[in-house]
């Protein structure tokens, strides 16, 4: 096993420094750890950057859906939605128990825009893309009453049913790095890019990087840069280079507890004031709902948060649509906000902008923006190529890649035997999250530890093995992405603190001072950005 732990960071470190890479990935969300893993399979040496952790950006902030992109059809990305369509497919063949089907509700209320005849054309076409038959069907009003009893009845039509897919956006990440790590790239989190360096001829020869956490300079060989650093993307070109203009617009989303506004499916419906789409939807035992889009104006290093705006925003659109919901206002679980990288296309309207990625080769720099979660795989096989190009060696050619790699049969089998106790969705989940670490995790794990945190769909042998395992640097490294406590339970699961630490004890290295100044930077950081605000919630 490569391990991925925190005892090993310094060694990674100590390694990338004394070695000349084929290429180094800036940038540890989903478009980096993808193409760090296209790249390693065909025999490159890569080190992946992230300059904070990773997946900390947009790519664990999503709305958690691996779709099509039904709403791109609106602004004729057709090719866009056809490649999106494809690769939600393939990763519900390939990430099952970490990606699933999600069913959805589309309601079409009086004077809502697309009406009816435009949402049955456009998921007519939907359906095409998808070359399996059709899968949407029209539902009156009595029939969604039946699907959705807790959904307001006065002006509503009908609507329409179909299906695409969910994932833990951040659990995809950390799947697809440890699939690069197992084909022998190395990944080191908390560590900046900050100047590239060139020969007399203007390509790349190294990198200058900083550790964050101790402040360390090192100057690192390398024979191509791949930057896929999100909204950074760009920021190491020269003045001179016709630079990618993007456009950091925030997306936010609120999160409920299940029982307080019930949800089986995806409930999809125009907000009332600007019909733009807005979603509820189960996911980890929550209800999700959102999204906004909006230019984003705040720094990009500041961790996003969702405004009051925002949250009265979305708070609108659910009291426009579901039953009694002034008594669930109190409840709001807490709130996230993402940072999407969407390359400048020219509208004034952000949710007009092209969901489309770009490509450039500058002198052994290759820059890539833009792109989508459910894409990832596809952009990621595109920029290798363009690195064979650019390395002019003789690599061999990989046409039908996964998107995923399947866990070792082996491994399956010894989980039905280790996990037979287990319920079967939980196996399903542990193998879909776990992938390659999946026959480790299997010899590591005590199943006394195999137990629900709380009321989450999380055990706490999930949360001892990411501490010891899966590059923690911080506590909200763990709980806010890991282990997805801070979204899943009241104040960002601040009450289990003492359970936490006497759990994580034999996997520790913190002394008490530590485990004092992590929580006490945990609990700032969530007041700040995860919590609902008061008057958001009036």
């Amino acid at each position: 096993m490569s391990e991925t732990g925190p005892r090993n960071r310094y060694s990674t470190w100590s390694e990338a420094t004394g070695f000349e890479w084929d290429t180094i990935v800036i940038g540890g969300g989903i478009t980096g750890a993808g193409i760090a893993r296209e790249a390693s399979r065909l025999g490159l040496s890569v080190l992946l950057i992230e300059q904070k952790d990773f997946a900390w950006g947009a790519s664990s902030r999503s709305s958690k859906m691996i779709h099509g992109g039904l709403r791109y059809l609106k602004e004729h990305q057709i090719q866009l939605t056809r490649e999106a369509v494809r690769e939600r497919e393939l990763l519900l063949r390939t990430g099952k128990g970490l990606v699933e089907p999600l069913r959805f509700l589309y309601l079409v209320y009086k004077g809502d825009q697309p009406g009816p005849w435009s949402l049955d054309f456009g998921l007519t076409i939907y359906d095409l893309l998808r070359r399996s038959g059709v899968n949407h069907h029209h539902l009156d009003a009595y029939d969604i009453a039946l699907l959705a009893p807790n959904l307001k009845l006065d002006g509503l039509r009908g609507g329409f049913g179909y299906s695409d897919a969910q994932t833990d956006d951040a659990r995809l990440v950390f799947r697809v790095l440890r699939e690069a790590e197992v084909q022998g790239a190395r990944t080191l989190n908390y560590t900046r890019a900050k100047e590239l360096l060139r020969d007399s001829s203007g390509n790349v020869r190294a990198l200058t990087v900083e550790d964050v956490e101790n402040g360390n300079i090192a100057e690192i060989k390398t024979r191509s840069v791949v930057s896929a650093a999100g909204a950074w993307s760009g920021e190491l070109s020269k003045p001179s280079e016709d630079p990618i203009h993007l456009r950091p617009l925030r997306g936010s989303h609120l999160i409920f507890p299940w029982e307080k506004l019930p949800t089986a499916q995806a409930v999809t419906f125009a907000h009332p004031e600007d019909n733009r789409p807005v979603f509820a939807y189960p996911w980890e035992g929550v209800t999700l709902v959102g999204t906004t889009d909006l230019d984003h104006q705040d720094p990009l290093d500041r961790e996003p948060a969702a405004s009051m705006e925002e949250e009265n925003y979305l708070l609108e659109a659910i009291r426009s649509r579901f039953k009694d919901l002034s008594v669930f206002l109190e409840d709001l679980l807490g709130t996230f906000a993402g940072v999407r990288p969407v390359v400048f296309g020219g509208y004034d309207n952000p949710s007009q902008e092209p969901r489309e990625y770009v490509i450039r080769e500058d002198k052994n720099l290759i820059t890539v923006a833009g792109g989508k979660l459910t894409t990832f795989h596809p952009i990621s096989r595109r920029v290798a190529r363009a690195l064979q190009v650019v390395l002019g060696g003789k690599y061999p050619t990989e046409n039908n890649t996964a998107s995923l790699e399947p866990p070792d049969p082996r491994a399956l089998d010894e989980a039905r035997e280790t996990l037979s106790t287990l319920p079967h969705l939980l196996r399903r989940r542990l193998t879909g999250r776990l992938g390659p670490d999946l026959a480790d995790f299997l010899e590591w794990v005590d199943v006394r530890d195999l137990q629900k945190i709380s009321d989450t769909p999380y055990t706490w042998a999930e949360l001892k093995w990411a501490f010891s395992r899966e590059s923690i640097v911080h506590l909200d490294d763990l709980l806010l992405r890991r282990v997805r406590l801070g979204h899943l339970l009241p104040e960002g699961g601040l009450a289990l603190e003492t359970e936490i630490q006497t759990r994580l004890k034999s996997e520790d290295s913190w002394n008490p001072d530590r485990w004092e100044s992590e929580w006490n930077r945990y609990r700032e950081l969530w007041e700040t950005c995860y919590s609902p605000t008061p008057m958001g919630q009036g």
